[in-house]
């Protein structure tokens, strides 16, 4: 997986994935979602929405949104995520409004946000290519700007405890972090966030903060060459003995052996 829920410094990151499963996050950037195959539910601002075969949707930065349960088969997902200069003349739109309904069916769909997706994910962007990329980015939001109805942000929604909590764990996951410490820093008591955490998260709070560090770790765990040692403490974890421990818990098998299968699909691939 790759850690889409962080700010990150490229300007875009596309990929496909299958059976998602992520908890409420956000982040500064744009993001697509198109369904390939199959069906999933997801939550934008707290409205659980199912999406199907052919459909897209737009988060617009700093919108919170989850990944929930695919329905029996799975589905296949492109996800596109774009940083806000890549968006030309529609950041100001985007940073300003919101999309009422952010799902686009596919019988609304032009063609050319599907071919430009899919040429996305073909394309090995690079510094050299990344107009290309800005191109295609550009192609789709003039698809699919007149299919949105938008509405003004409301300054208060940062405000709002709920997006706080998780604006403050998606930049600071990776830095030792409790209920308590985190109830100083929002000047929150710790048991009003246990409510947030299990009213309206639907998760504990380590076991919200372990599943970002876990898909960070997966993600060093793919692309790099460092220890697990290393990996553990730079997710956030204490050691690599609760890392090993927790990992193996989400994903059935031990970092070492997820790493060893990784190489071997990529090999065979």
């Amino acid at each position: 997986m790759i850690p889409f829920y962080e700010n990150s410094r490229d300007d875009i990151r596309v990929f496909h994935t299958k059976n998602i499963l992520f908890p409420a996050h956000l982040h500064n950037s744009i993001e697509f979602i198109y369904v390939e195959k199959g069906s999933m539910c997801i939550s934008v601002n707290q409205e659980i929405l199912t999406i199907r075969q052919g459909d897209f949707v737009v988060i617009f930065p700093n919108a919170i949104h989850s990944y929930q349960e695919s329905a029996k088969g799975g589905c296949l997902l492109i996800i596109a995520i774009c940083g806000q200069k890549m968006t030309g003349d529609y950041r100001n739109k985007i940073l300003r409004y919101f999309p009422v309904n952010p799902v686009i069916p596919c019988h609304l769909l032009h063609p050319n946000v599907v071919y430009a997706l899919k040429e996305l994910v073909a394309e090995p962007l690079s510094e050299d290519t990344s107009g290309i990329g800005k191109a295609f980015i550009q192609l789709i939001l003039s698809r699919i700007f007149p299919l949105l109805t938008l509405k003004e942000n409301s300054p208060a929604d940062i405000h709002d405890i709920t997006y706080q909590v998780i604006d403050y764990i998606s930049a600071h996951y990776q830095e030792p972090l409790t209920l308590a410490s985190l109830s100083k820093v929002l000047c929150v008591s710790k048991y009003h966030l246990s409510r947030i955490f299990s009213n309206k998260l639907h998760l504990r709070f380590n076991d919200y903060l372990n599943s970002f560090r876990l898909d960070y770790a997966a993600s060093m765990l793919q692309t790099s060459n460092q220890s697990i040692t290393s990996i553990a403490l730079e997710s956030g974890f204490e050691s690599s003995r609760t890392f090993n421990r927790v990992f193996k818990a989400a994903y059935g098998i031990s970092p070492r052996e997820y790493r060893t299968k990784i190489v071997a699909q990529s090999l065979i691939s």
